[in-house]
């Protein structure tokens, strides 16, 4: 087991990171770090401007090109720029000798299918599962990188029937490999690669134990989308991130108030210390802004409950909430009432003598645990092509 992980959790507006110590009885907390992305310092030039322009007319009539002016190679800054050097910044001030690091692949880049193979053993099921998934994949199985693990195996496994049901995930091989070479550019060499939805498993630990079969939501509410991973008896079962995020509320209040990003940041603040029986009319009202910018929110998440039924024929018993996103009174309250399901704040508790983990730090310790993790519970690891095998990510074959 790994002694000490970094959790680095590389966002849209923020790199997080949660570092901790693996102990005999579980881990203790070393730190939770943050450092803000400059966004001012972002300058993508427009492609169009350097397309665009560019005949003249001399007195002859003749057609005389005139080229465009490139911008110097050094203005163009992008988020990505952004995201590398505030997390190279933000490990410059950690000792990461004998650490592992544990980074996610985006689940935008990421498909996932649940399928179905009529064998339970080990190499029968990789001699079938590339034959099934080249139906499901538009690239050639050499093109990508796949995880695979089991949700059920056995003599009824599949209904009555004997065989696997299997969670898959593929990626493409050369994102993979961009990200390992980004990673590499700042001096860092992830020992893991999940995605970043599927690593939100590894918050189940905090959630009470309230019976066996039970299907509960890890839901991570981040600036600028909402991840969700459905567990049931600490296994993923489904996936999704969701085009959604704080920036919808934030947007909600600039459109109503006028307000500008301070302002925005001071009003939540207020609404967040103040309860309900103290609120005054100002506050109510920016509840009712706040509910109008959740509505989208609610719908996806409908959407997402109900797939989960199809699939599994089960309901989801409670959504445990986190994120940076989720911090506004009554948020859980909001999605509740509509979606006709329990939503609480998702308790990180401290370790040992180390600090508390905020519900922002959530994906980072999330990414921390995957490192602590000794194949359990199963989870997708992009990883597996290494040629250190490990029992809880076995490599597909190539087709």
């Amino acid at each position: 087991m790994a002694t000490k992980v970094i959790g680095l959790d590389i966002g849209h507006t923020s790199v997080k990171a949660a570092i901790l110590k693996g102990t005999y009885r579980g881990f203790d907390a070393v730190g939770y770090l943050k450092r803000e992305l400059p966004l001012q310092d972002l300058h993508e030039p427009d492609p169009k401007a350097a397309l665009k322009s560019t005949t003249e007319f001399d007195a002859t009539m003749t057609l005389e090109p005139v080229p465009a002016e490139e911008p110097p190679a050094e203005v163009r800054v992008t988020l990505r720029d952004l995201q590398l050097r505030e997390a190279a910044a933000l490990l410059d001030g950690v000792d990461t000798d004998d650490a592992t690091v544990v980074i996610a692949v985006p689940s935008s880049d990421v498909s996932t299918w649940v399928v179905e193979v009529p064998f339970t053993q080990g190499k029968q099921i990789a001699s079938v599962l590339p034959a099934v998934l080249e139906e499901k994949i538009p690239f050639d199985m050499d093109e990508v990188v796949v995880h695979s693990h089991p949700l059920e195996s056995g003599p009824t496994a599949l209904d009555g029937a004997p065989g696997t049901r299997l969670f898959c995930a593929m990626a493409r091989h050369d994102q993979v490999q961009g990200m390992l070479d980004e990673m590499g550019g700042i001096g860092v060499d992830p020992r893991y690669l999940p995605v970043d939805t599927g690593a939100l498993v590894n918050l189940v630990r905090f959630v009470p134990q309230e019976g066996a079969g039970r299907a509960v939501i890890v839901m991570d509410v981040g600036h600028h989308t909402t991840k969700l991973c459905v567990v049931v008896d600490g296994v993923p079962r489904l996936l999704r991130t969701l085009d959604w995020g704080g920036r919808q509320i934030d947007a909600a209040l600039q459109e109503h108030y006028r307000f500008d990003d301070g302002e925005v940041a001071a009003y939540k603040a207020r609404a967040v210390t103040l309860s309900a029986s103290d609120a005054d009319e100002e506050v109510e009202r920016m509840v009712e802004v706040v509910e109008g910018a959740t509505r989208p929110l609610v719908a996806l998440l409908r959407t997402s409950l109900i797939a989960f039924e199809d699939e599994y024929g089960q309901e989801v018993d409670r959504i445990y909430v986190c994120g940076g996103g989720s911090e506004l009174r009554g948020f859980n309250g909001f999605l509740a009432e509509d979606l006709g399901v329990e939503i609480e704040d998702l308790a990180l508790p401290a370790t040992g003598n180390g600090p508390e983990a905020g519900a922002e730090h959530a994906m980072a310790l999330a990414l921390a645990l995957r490192g602590l993790a000794s194949g359990k519970p199963p989870q997708v690891d992009f990883r597996i092509r290494r040629s250190a095998q490990r029992p809880d990510t076995p490599p597909l074959p190539r087709a």
